[in-house]
């Protein structure tokens, strides 16, 4: 009990003293508002690496078996067909969740493939980048962070959906 009740000391405890960049992404990103703690919160981003991209790099491309899941924190990708550009996608917005999604749904990694190729934009971009089998292991023993976290996603891919049939009518 007394292991317990300190590792839950410190989880509190890091949650509180969370970076600044930390806390600004929780509080300016839906985290808290799709029903994440800041213990949660710390413990997803801690299963996380933040990496810098180059303009140009590709992150996932069309029909090929997709591992990773990234945020974006800063700069933007581009979501393309072929030539054609799908989708510009920036700050607080995901980068392989309908793939991991498929993971989600027991249809397993082996069934998450892109559905466009991914490419870094001209400036570059930050992300924190999520292996989908460590995520999925945490997830599978938490529950509550795993229906946050697929609200979060689905909310994601809704203002993604939205802000493509605006373009389109326009």
């Amino acid at each position: 009990n007394a292991f317990m009740a300190t590792s839950l000391y410190l989880e509190r405890r890091n949650a509180e003293n969370m970076s600044d960049d930390m806390k600004e992404l929780f509080l300016s990103g839906d985290f808290r508002r799709r029903g994440f703690s800041k213990v949660e919160y710390i413990k997803l981003f801690s299963l996380a690496k933040r990496r810098q991209l180059k303009a140009g790099e590709v992150l996932m491309r069309e029909g090929q078996q997709n591992t990773k899941m990234y945020f974006v924190v800063g700069g933007t990708a581009d979501a393309k067909s072929g030539k054609r550009r799908l989708a510009s996608i920036g700050d607080a917005k995901f980068i392989g969740e309908m793939s991991f999604l498929d993971v989600l749904s027991d249809e397993g990694v082996a069934s998450a493939k892109s559905t466009a190729d991914v490419v870094v934009g001209d400036e570059g971009a930050t992300v924190y980048e999520w292996d989908f089998s460590t995520l999925q292991g945490y997830l599978d023993d938490q529950h509550e962070v795993k229906n946050a976290f697929s609200a979060y996603i689905s909310y994601d891919l809704r203002e993604k959906l939205r802000d493509t049939n605006i373009k389109m009518i326009q």
